[in-house]
């Protein structure tokens, strides 16, 4: 794992060009932010300091481990607009969830094998760094793969299972709190995945 270093610069000694994300331009006197990502790189990223223009993790890592950080930034504005939607069947909830939680760990099983390939050329038979990464890696993806909502959504107080009567203010209240839950227990799952 080899994070870049973001420097920011309050006012800028020369023109800096564009923004790479946006095209803002960056003369003279203007902030900005900048980095070198791998090492001994020379070629320098620069951004305006727009919130929308912070770079993401998986732009400042350099290993193979930037496409998993992609794939979880990737994932979570998925996983937080699921909290905006109305809900009418908790399976296909689960089943969304599920599916965004697979293609993270999917991004995951690629690396793993990269780093399974890695350790072949070393001909380190499991003993190597890549190894010990790839175990990790796919632990985390397992894990992910594993990932249940707790529970049943309960009925509200007059009925005995959700869905028993369509369009049951107190039934939807239960439902939605339920999907809250899922939501944030995938999102959980998400962050404290293993990397």
């Amino acid at each position: 794992m080899s994070i870049a270093r973001v420097y920011t610069v309050q006012r800028a000694n020369k023109d800096q060009g564009k923004c790479e994300k946006d095209g803002t331009l960056l003369p003279k006197g203007s902030a900005y932010r900048w980095w070198t990502k791998g090492f001994r790189s020379r070629y320098k990223h620069v951004r305006c300091m727009k919130p929308s223009c912070t770079p993401r993790p998986s732009e400042l890592e350099s290993s193979l481990l930037a496409s998993v950080y992609a794939a979880q930034e990737d994932a979570q504005p998925r996983l937080s607009a699921l909290y905006s939607d109305v809900v009418d069947n908790a399976d296909e909830l689960t089943q969304a969830l599920q599916e965004i939680l697979e293609d993270v760990a999917a991004a995951t099983d690629d690396v793993v094998q990269q780093y399974r390939d890695q350790d072949e050329q070393f001909g380190g038979g499991g003993n190597t760094d890549s190894a010990e990464r790839a175990d990790t890696l796919e632990a985390a993806a397992e894990a992910l793969r594993e990932w249940q909502p707790d529970g049943e959504p309960d009925a509200c107080e007059a009925h005995d299972e959700i869905g028993q009567q369509p369009g049951c203010d107190d039934c939807q209240r239960a439902l939605e709190s339920w999907r809250d839950d899922a939501v944030n227990s995938a999102e959980q799952a998400l962050a404290e995945m293993e990397v």
